[in-house]
């Protein structure tokens, strides 16, 4: 099991969805959010931190507010530097409840036999991409800083592109998106949710 720290990206507008992912349920007693959280916590003993656009209710200890508010996903991994002391950090957006735990140690071992790469990333054996799937390493925060400071909010796939990225390749079945509400009602349907 992992030390390193993590962070749950839960604070998207779900605009496709019409409600907010991370309070969707997943099973009787968890949400989307507490099954992302488990997820992380199958990997890392170390601090998960949940990103937010904005306060919930009962505010956590561990729930981060985006430094670069409206600017996507990338904004909620530049905050989590801001909190933890770890060199890399487990990053998983909400809206992907197939990732396997036990994956994020394959990434750290790639990272540890590849020590300056940026980011290293789920990816589909036909090369699609999920960065939201990730190790980030915190000497990205300066970069993704300036970038989120830009006039548009930066693409996740461009700014991948420029730094040193490296793929660990999971099943097409374990890189599902819930973006859409029948998306939900697929996922719900296997899951019996």
């Amino acid at each position: 099991m992992l030390s390193l720290d993590g962070v749950v990206l839960a604070g998207g507008a779900s605009r496709r969805m019409g409600q907010p992912k991370s309070s969707l349920p997943w099973s009787p007693t968890m949400t989307l959010l507490d099954h992302a959280v488990a997820i992380l916590r199958e990997a890392t003993q170390g601090t998960i931190w949940i990103s937010q656009r904005v306060p919930s209710q009962e505010t956590a200890p561990t729930e981060i507010l985006d430094r670069h508010r409206d600017r996507g996903p990338l904004a909620g991994i530049e905050a989590v530097f801001h909190y933890t002391k770890s060199p890399l950090v487990l990053v998983l957006a909400v809206d992907l409840p197939a990732i396997p735990g036990r994956w994020y140690e394959d990434a750290y071992r790639l990272w540890l036999a590849n020590p300056s790469l940026d980011v290293v990333y789920a990816a589909s054996a036909s090369g699609r991409a999920q960065p939201l799937a990730a190790l980030w390493h915190c000497r990205t925060q300066p970069l993704l800083d300036q970038w989120l400071r830009g006039p548009a909010a930066p693409r996740v796939m461009a700014v991948l592109h420029q730094l040193r990225a490296q793929a660990v390749v999971l099943p097409d079945s374990a890189l599902i998106n819930l973006n859409t509400p029948e998306d939900w009602r697929r996922m719900s349907r296997q899951t019996s949710v």
